[in-house]
């Protein structure tokens, strides 16, 4: 709202200048570059187009820079970028045009540029945005209610991030289009089954780049919800704790790399996919906690941080939370939802560390909560798994 972009514009002057000059520097590449032309096979994304998700993310930088600025060239490209998402002929292929990941990320960003950049769009762009919208929108509302394969995968990031998409595209035609209010029904029963099923300890059975992941859709979708809606999913206590989930799985920081910076459970890399800078900093607002915001500010400081939302920093970063290093931490943390424990030397950077799991796949909560498999896609078979990190390199 105005007030909001007043703020935010005094903001990027101040305290979150440094944060701007990081968003608009990748505006101004998305400017520079222009969207991607379709292809049906980029040669290793297969049937789900993932190449798509990239046309997804770029659009809010476009349309943020635009806000904070009023720069026609960010309005023009944020129109470019949309205008080419509703001209892909698929958002996927086969059964799963339309139904998972590329279409989540591109309901996302053409949500956010029809909404922030409504009336400076051409009227032609906004009618042919408007019409994808409903179309493509519609076609997600009727997958999560009966044929896509994840409608019951509550703690799963292909539900977390195909209904925060729909619920986005609800929310910015919901005055245009009546049957978009439902799409967001559908979000907060998705949504709120997923927050009862979470365990108390903060961690995740699809590991540290999956968390990057699933929590970025799951607080996008949290903050839509409380601004929007007035429903609050933040009082939970996976909530609170999750943050330190991502401090005991990083790897010491002084060994880290753009490749090799956390622990590598679960179907996860063993560097950032997502974030999480400004993950942390939406944590750290929320909780009030110091150390959320310190791990953030280090992630950003060593550059191993993914750029795929670095706009919402700008959103998320709280400069009155203090940030607290980790010294008066525990060097032993159980995460006993998921029977995961993180043990290290101290808090030095140069420490040695050792993790170690043994729990129920997907956690002890949901596994008696459930009757079926609510998300274990991305876990793996390892109960009694270990790692061991010492002296700046993994020793097993």
């Amino acid at each position: 709202n105005a007030e909001r972009i007043a703020r935010l514009r005094e903001a990027i002057q101040t305290t979150h200048a440094d944060l701007w000059a990081e968003t608009r520097q990748i505006a101004d590449n998305a400017v520079a570059k222009g969207p991607p032309a379709y292809i049906e096979d980029d040669g290793h994304s297969g049937a789900e187009q993932l190449w798509q998700r990239e046309v997804g993310n770029r659009m809010p930088y476009l349309a943020l820079a635009y806000v904070l600025t009023q720069d026609q060239n960010y309005l023009r490209s944020a129109q470019d970028w949309a205008l080419a998402s509703c001209s892909y002929p698929t958002w996927g292929l086969g059964g799963t045009d339309g139904l998972d990941l590329a279409a989540g990320h591109q309901l996302f960003g053409l949500g956010i540029v029809y909404d922030w950049c409504h009336d400076a769009l051409s009227e032609q762009a906004r009618a042919t945005i408007r019409e994808t919208l409903i179309r493509r929108g519609g076609a997600m509302s009727d997958g999560a209610s009966g044929r896509a394969w994840w409608k019951r995968s509550y703690l799963q990031n292909h539900l977390w991030v195909n209904v925060c998409g729909m619920s986005v595209a609800g929310a910015a035609i919901y005055d245009e289009h009546p049957q978009a209010l439902a799409w967001l029904g559908i979000g907060l029963e998705k949504f709120s089954t997923t927050m009862e099923a979470l365990g108390e300890d903060g961690a995740s059975h699809e590991g540290v780049g999956y968390w990057d992941y699933g929590v970025e859709y799951m607080l996008k979708f949290m903050e839509l919800a409380r601004g929007l809606l007035d429903v609050d999913m933040y009082d939970h206590d996976w909530w609170r704790t999750t943050a330190y989930y991502r401090h005991y799985l990083a790897l010491p920081r002084n060994a880290w790399t753009r490749s090799n910076c956390i622990v590598d459970i679960a179907d996860c890399p063993r560097g950032n996919w997502y974030g999480p800078e400004y993950l942390l900093r939406r944590l750290a607002s929320e909780c009030r906690d110091g150390h959320a915001q310190w791990l953030a500010g280090e992630i950003d400081a060593a550059n191993v941080d993914s750029p795929s939302a670095r706009w919402l920093n700008l959103l998320w970063y709280d400069p009155s939370i203090e940030p607290t290093p980790p010294a008066g931490l525990p060097t032993l943390r159980h995460f006993d939802d998921m029977d995961i424990v993180s043990a290290r030397s101290d808090w030095s950077g140069d420490e040695s560390l050792v993790v170690f799991k043994c729990g129920p796949y997907i956690g002890h909560k949901a596994v008696e909560q459930f009757s079926y498999d609510p998300g274990g896609g991305h876990v793996h078979p390892d109960a009694n798994h270990f790692v061991v990190f010492g002296n700046g390199e993994w020793i097993i």
